[in-house]
């Protein structure tokens, strides 16, 4: 009778163990009070329609260049080769693009990438 109630203590023990790890740890709200916000996904989508509409009253070709270079993340020469344009209009038009939507958009800072 003593090895069967060992055999069934040690796998008691096991199927214990292998619940603990299957479960996610709990988090007490100490640190729950000290957990960064998480990130507003309405803002970021609204601010997603913004710069649409405003790329919207660009002219095409500002606009080209802009989903190109930004957007596609092609640099000054890839832009220029898949536009047909010289890289000098690439820069020049991306220039005047962005100061119009700095006009439109204040506080707007595009990234590359």
């Amino acid at each position: 009778m003593r090895p069967w109630l060992f055999t069934v203590g040690r796998r008691l023990a096991i199927d214990a163990r292998r619940a603990r790890r299957a479960r996610p740890a709990e988090v007490g709200e100490v640190l729950l009070d000290q957990a960064p916000p998480c990130a507003d996904h309405a803002d970021r989508a609204a601010a997603a329609l913004d710069v649409r509409e405003a790329l919207r009253g660009l002219s095409r070709e500002h606009r080209d260049v802009l989903v190109e270079v930004y957007f596609r993340g092609a640099s000054v020469a890839e832009a220029a080769a898949a536009l047909g344009i010289p890289a000098g209009t690439v820069k020049s038009r991306a220039y005047y693009a962005l100061r119009s939507l700095r006009s439109v958009l204040p506080g707007y800072t595009p990234s590359v990438g």
